[in-house]
């Protein structure tokens, strides 16, 4: 059993090239965005404008 998991992690390791994650990267770029995308849709205007007054410098910043 063991054997067989480190041939699956071999092979998976082998077909992962910088290549073939530059080939990949579009579509992981385009998949990340479509999820913020939804997620900044999900933002109530109370917290837009809590967020735009902490960039503008209006809320001190408690971390």
């Amino acid at each position: 059993m063991k054997a067989r998991v480190a041939d699956q992690h071999d092979t998976a390791a082998s077909w992962l090239t910088a290549e073939k994650l530059e080939e990949l990267r579009p579509i992981i770029e385009a998949n990340a965005q479509a999820i913020v995308d939804k997620e900044v849709a999900a933002w109530t205007p109370e917290f837009r404008a809590a967020l735009r007054k902490l960039r503008e410098g209006g809320i001190e910043n408690r971390s």
